[in-house]
């Protein structure tokens, strides 16, 4: 397998992010664990340079008593001291391993060598002229001066350096945790933006063609498995549009079945119409001037007859290209009531309320297929009973669309069925008497023109859908 690190996926930058924050967690533990290591050999620095302090205090007060009192006790006690402020550098050097310190430590031991051989000298000789004893005891102060300022300045050096380690330490810490929030930040930022918005967008895509709106989302190129997904839900909603195509083709051919014994019915008037004619002539061969006009006029009248029925019934077959053009909206509703009059059931009547005058920007064979839907089902929503369909159509209070409205005096939908009747496949009718793609078609239909469709029912009352479409149509 082969990793791309110029165009990392979302694997790969989680990841990075991980291992960064892993690494900062890391770096600061170190720092922060050296520093306190660090410290804590400061502080056993200052435990020893005030022991060693307090060892210098007993030395200074043996040599005053031993100066005083030339007593052999104080000398003992002297040298005991010494030798315990040598062994006590001599155990720190080697357990602290501290290379900052070694050269005052080392200074500090040949001190007190300097001063235990000063000692030596003061106590090993008896017959001392009085202004050598005295200056020898004038270094001997001088040499245990210096051992006090030594220790003492070992202590404070050790506490000051303590203390800017510990603010090291600080600084360390709050800039692990800058650190460490920008890492966090930049990581729920790349989740929010990279992974919860895309799948958001996804989630609403989904419940989009889950509503039948096959519009494919914008994708962009992060070459991350966010991405592929897109377009495979890009390429599965062009193959459900090309399904939902080639649904809506079967569903105009359902319709077509169903006009096929209807238009059969109607082209059997003109027919026999045309054959009684055809037989007069045929009967009568010498018949005046005036029955032969009659009855060549009345042939020709109804094969125009048959024409316009079979030329109905082609148009609304043939798929077209989706073009808007004006058209009086009763000429389209009346060639929708011819195809399907033949349709309705006994007792069931059908009735067209719009002005001739009424104008609208449409695709004619869309919306006279949409027409023959609604018509169609509103026939199905009153059979077996008796009762009337009712088509009308008007502008709007504001001049600004058209209102069509079909309704019926059927049983009505129920109230909970009401907000999916244009859902695809939703049907209320028992299984194989419908496919529910009827009032999904319609409403396809009708969001092609920027119209609205809508339902009111009441059961028991009957149903009226409502479209509204609007005058100001561009091409």
């Amino acid at each position: 397998m082969q990793i791309s690190f110029l165009k990392p996926n979302i694997r790969h930058k989680v990841a990075l992010a991980m291992l960064l924050f892993f690494l900062g967690i890391g770096g600061m533990s170190y720092l922060s664990y050296s520093y306190l290591l660090e410290i804590e050999k400061k502080v056993t620095l200052v435990e020893v340079a005030d022991d060693l302090t307090n060892i210098v205090l007993e030395i200074r007060r043996t040599e005053k008593n031993l100066l005083l009192f030339g007593e052999e006790s104080n000398l003992t006690a002297n040298r005991q001291y010494i030798q315990q402020a040598l062994a006590l550098l001599e155990n720190i050097a080697e357990t602290l391993n501290m290379p900052s310190v070694e050269q005052e430590l080392a200074d500090l031991r040949d001190e007190i060598r300097a001063y235990g051989n000063s000692i030596k000298e003061i106590t090993s000789r008896s017959n001392i002229p009085e202004r050598e004893r005295q200056a020898l005891i004038e270094k001997l102060r001088e040499y245990g001066q210096r051992l006090m300022g030594k220790s003492a300045d070992i202590s404070r050096y050790e506490r000051a350096d303590i203390l800017r380690i510990n603010l090291r330490l600080r600084d360390n810490l709050l800039y692990s945790v800058i650190v460490l929030l920008a890492i966090g930040l930049g990581a729920f930022l790349f989740v929010i933006f990279k992974i919860i918005l895309p799948l958001k967008l996804i989630e609403q895509t989904t419940a989009s063609i889950a509503k039948g709106n096959f519009q494919p989302m914008e994708v962009r190129n992060t070459n991350d498995e966010i991405q592929r997904v897109m377009e495979a839900l890009n390429h599965m909603v062009a193959e459900l549009d090309k399904r939902r195509d080639q649904l809506v083709q079967a569903q105009k051919l359902s319709s077509i079945g169903t006009l096929a014994s209807g238009i059969a019915h109607q082209l059997n008037n003109p027919l026999n119409n045309i054959s009684t004619s055809c037989q007069i002539l045929m009967e009568e061969p010498d018949c005046n001037q005036d029955l032969t006009t009659r009855m060549l006029g009345n042939i020709d009248q109804e094969t125009i007859r048959a024409r316009d029925i079979v030329r109905g019934l082609l148009e609304f077959a043939r798929h077209q290209e989706f073009s808007l053009e004006e058209f009086s909206l009763l000429q389209v509703v009346e060639r929708a009531v011819r195809l399907t009059s033949s349709q309705a059931p006994p007792g069931i009547s059908l009735k067209v309320d719009i002005p001739d005058t009424l104008l609208v920007k449409l695709d004619f064979q869309r919306m006279q297929e949409a027409l023959i839907n609604l018509i169609l089902n509103a026939f199905q929503a009153i059979a077996p009973a008796q009762g009337t369909v009712t088509l009308t159509g008007s502008l709007n209070s504001a001049g600004e669309s058209a209102l069509i409205t079909v309704r019926d005096t059927g049983t009505g939908i129920a109230e909970q069925d009401l907000a999916c009747i244009f859902d695809p496949f939703f049907t209320t009718k028992e299984v194989g008497t419908g496919t529910g793609l009827g009032l999904f078609v319609v409403y396809g239909i009708i969001k092609q023109h920027r119209g609205r469709i809508w339902a009111e029912s009441s059961q028991g009352k009957g149903t009226a859908i409502h479209i509204e479409l609007p005058l100001d149509q561009e091409d």
